[in-house]
């Protein structure tokens, strides 16, 4: 083989994958050509000759879009760039693709979180830990095997801004100390999910998991503290830790704690969506709140008998309507874990079921607070729904509605969350802008049904990162695609009846836009003495009925009427006689929705003729 312009010819050695279905392969690389050049290639062997125009065109470079950068506080590497790099043909042959890095002018070098190849078609990116300055991102070329061509080369050029006075960080540990050395030995163990203050401020830090924590502050001084009234701090001294920070320097504040509180574990459970025909997952989280060890503990989950159990976490023991499991030792500080799937039978007369559920936690290890060791809940069979919510639940109540401001303490948070998508979600990040109308310093974190890290991003932005989730779509594992995170904060002081407790999350799977919750709506209200009303309750009448129906509860607040995808189609204030107008809405079934003044909220299928 040879070129009427003289270029350099190449043989390749034979290909670990050369094609079966020739007898004879060989790949000859010309090197030397430029863009548009044109030459002859010129073949000749044995069995002849033959030639034929070649033009060199133009390799089709990387385009980049969709940029996000966020910067970095001076002196460390906390910067990030998210994008899309799309590839219209790949370099060379057909399996050639591009490595992507981020490089400085030192020579540092950062993959991508996902390291993938970049081949023909649209791939998001995303790279962390980025020190402030100009970066390029440099597209490599994969040659082919034993290719003797150099790699292409193309670079683009963004800038990570250096925050400056707006970050420096403060971080350390916090582990509940036993031996009195102020050291975290290898058997002490990390607090999780332990709120701290930097003042002033106020700007806030929650410890992930392990005990560990991050918090970015202004270039100053401050005093750092624990919110949790019942940590006895043993290292430093007691009392708020003063810390500077300033360029290039970054704190480093390890906490050592005793506890105040005795023994005490706590149950929580949060409950799937039930579905006509579809399984849904019962979680049971046992909390041990203390550095003492709890023996033999059982966790005991009941639900309504109508659904059938299918599997459970290991030594899940069932029976009609109940699943127990046995712990033999609960860690200091210890979240474990319980789950179990039920099946709701396939039964369209079951559209607006209400069913119960509830979960108790005992140990033999002697307990003084024992309110916190049973947790109920309702749930109401649907159609379909919109998979990622956000819903507030009173703790004494038990309502979604309304806070009554002489009965609840608490208002337990859980967002649901499910990939719909046609791939796994590898990351999910949860956004939830804590209103004023929540006491930030009482927050407490329940758990969440994946591994994940908390933060605060902004003054009262607190944000979940599940990353690694490698979520499932909903097509290829349903139960899998699902999961969950739940925390509990009380209302600020001075709450008064008529206020309004609201709460938006924004949830993100991988580069994709946010799916912005419903909002939680919570407004404060004084008890009625009027008890919740049983599953027992009278529906809406007619039932079939003509564009309309008079609904006998009493007490009614508010009227919606949900469509079967969860929607609310028509809405309207309550009161009992008054005909609930649904005159131009297409024939069909619906779910009819009742808010009482207590507090209670009573469900019913009604079908418009």
């Amino acid at each position: 083989m040879s070129t009427s312009a003289g270029l350099s010819v190449v043989a390749a050695p034979p290909f670990t994958n050369e094609p079966g279905y020739v007898s004879n392969y060989v790949l000859y690389e010309l090197l030397g050509a430029c863009e548009g050049q044109t030459f002859t290639l010129n073949v000749s062997n044995a069995c002849g000759f033959g030639s034929a125009p070649v033009t060199i065109t133009a390799i089709h470079e990387p385009q980049v879009d969709a940029v996000v950068t966020s910067g970095s506080c001076t002196g460390a590497s906390n910067g990030t760039i998210t994008g899309e790099v799309t590839i219209t043909q790949t370099p060379l042959l057909s399996n050639d693709s591009w490595i992507l890095r981020a490089v400085d002018g030192l020579g540092t070098e950062v993959q991508p979180v996902l390291n993938v190849l970049f081949s023909a078609g649209t791939t998001t990116f995303q790279m962390v830990g980025l020190h402030p300055g100009e970066w390029d991102l440099r597209f490599t070329s994969l040659e082919g095997e034993y290719s003797a061509q150099s790699p292409c080369v193309v670079d683009v050029p963004f800038t990570i801004a250096d925050l400056g006075t707006a970050c420096a960080t403060v971080s350390g540990t916090v582990h509940y100390e036993t031996d009195a050395d102020c050291v975290q030995d290898g058997v002490e163990v990390g607090i999780p999910y332990q709120l701290l203050r930097a003042s002033p401020g106020p700007i806030y830090g929650v410890t992930a998991n392990d005990g560990s924590y991050s918090i970015a502050l202004p270039y100053g001084s401050y005093a750092l503290e624990q919110v949790n009234p019942d940590a006895v701090q043993l290292c430093p001294p007691a009392g708020p830790i003063p810390v500077s920070v300033s360029s290039g320097n970054n704190a480093v504040v390890n906490i050592a704690d005793s506890m105040l509180t005795p023994f005490d574990i706590s149950v929580y459970l949060h409950a799937g969506i039930s579905r006509v025909g579809f399984p849904f997952t019962l979680w049971v989280h046992v909390i041990n709140h203390t550095g003492s060890t709890g023996e033999n503990v059982t966790a005991t989950l009941t639900h309504d008998p109508l659904f059938s159990f299918i599997s459970g976490t290991a030594g899940a023991v069932s029976s009609p309507g109940q699943v127990q499991w046995s712990i033999a030792a609960l860690g200091p500080f210890e979240h474990r874990w319980l789950n179990a799937t039920a099946q709701v039978p396939p039964d369209p007369g079951l559209l607006g079921y209400v069913h119960d559920y509830s979960a108790v936690a005992t140990s033999t290890s002697l307990e003084t607070i024992t309110f916190n060791n049973t947790y109920a809940g309702q749930g109401t069979v649907v159609a379909s729904y919109d998979p990622n919510d956000k819903v507030g639940t009173t703790n004494n109540s038990g309502s979604t509605m309304v806070y009554l401001l002489d009965q609840d303490e608490w208002i337990d948070y859980l967002i649901r969350f499910q990939n719909t998508g046609t791939d796994t979600a590898f990351t999910v990040v949860i956004r939830d802008e804590i209103e004023e109308d929540l006491d930030l310093e009482s927050l407490q974190i329940l758990g969440a049904s994946h591994a994940f890290t908390p933060s605060f991003s902004a003054a009262r932005e607190l944000v979940f990162t599940f990353n690694g989730i490698n979520l499932p779509d909903s097509t290829t594992d349903w139960l899998g695609s699902q999961g969950f995170v739940s925390l509990r904060m009380r209302p600020r002081a001075g709450l008064i009846a008529g206020d309004v407790v609201e709460n938006t999350a924004s949830i993100y799977f991988d580069f994709n836009d946010p799916v912005i919750t419903e909002p939680s709506v919570l407004t404060a209200e004084f008890s009625t003495g009027v008890q919740e009303l049983s599953g027992s309750a009278p529906g809406p009448r007619p039932n079939p009925g003509a564009e309309g129906f008079v609904w006998d509860l009493g007490n009614m607040v508010r009227l919606d009427l949900l469509d079967l995808a969860g929607r609310v189609a028509r809405s309207q204030l309550g009161r009992t006689g008054v005909r609930f107008n649904a005159q131009g809405l297409p024939s069909g079934t619906y779910l009819a929705r009742a808010f009482l003044a207590d507090g209670s909220v009573v469900v019913r299928p009604w079908v418009n003729e």
